[in-house]
């Protein structure tokens, strides 16, 4: 049994080449397989069968592949025209339960939270800010780093070296490491 598309492939060229075969140089020949007598046009019947699934398979499922694609192409081309309608049959009917079933929409639920599930909520989106040290645009804008110790120095180079032909501080050596002041 083969598990794979090339696998299948080499056995449906296997398969072929048999029933080729087999009339060609066997005959009328009888063949001991499995302790079982097996004559070389049973085989070759057996063989035939086994192309014949092989290669219908492979037609079914490109046509079926084909199917797919094309309706999938379909549904996409069509899907804010239909989401459309369905828009507008809510709109029409509204919660009708019965109007909606007609057309075999379910009724919209409306989620109604009470007073304490509302607290709750709020709560739990506080807590979630705090964890994680999420901040709006505005309060992230306040926020700014102390930095204290830092001094800075200017790099200059002496115009005397440079013109005598040294390399200026700052610039590669001929040893490749670059000299700091």
């Amino acid at each position: 049994m083969s598990t794979n598309r090339e696998s299948k492939a080499k056995t449906l060229s296997r398969d072929q080449g048999l029933i080729a075969g087999i009339p060609k140089r066997m005959g009328s020949a009888q063949f001991l397989v499995n302790e079982q007598t097996i004559t070389a046009a049973a085989a070759v019947a057996m063989l035939q069968g086994r192309v014949s699934a092989a290669q219908n398979a492979a037609t079914t499922g490109a046509v079926y592949h084909a199917a797919v694609k094309a309706a999938d192409a379909t549904e996409s081309a069509t899907a804010a025209t239909v989401s459309g309608i369905v828009e507008t049959i809510y709109v029409a009917y509204g919660n009708d339960p019965a109007a909606l079933a007609d057309f075999g929409l379910p009724a919209r639920k409306k989620a109604v939270l009470t007073a304490a599930q509302l607290i709750a909520a709020a709560a739990k989106s506080r807590a979630t800010r705090a964890a994680r040290h999420t901040m709006g645009p505005k309060k992230r804008a306040t926020i700014t780093g102390d930095v204290t110790g830092v001094t800075i120095t200017p790099v200059t180079t002496p115009s005397s070296v440079a013109a005598a032909g040294q390399p200026a501080v700052g610039t590669a050596a001929a040893g490749g490491t670059t000299p700091h002041a």
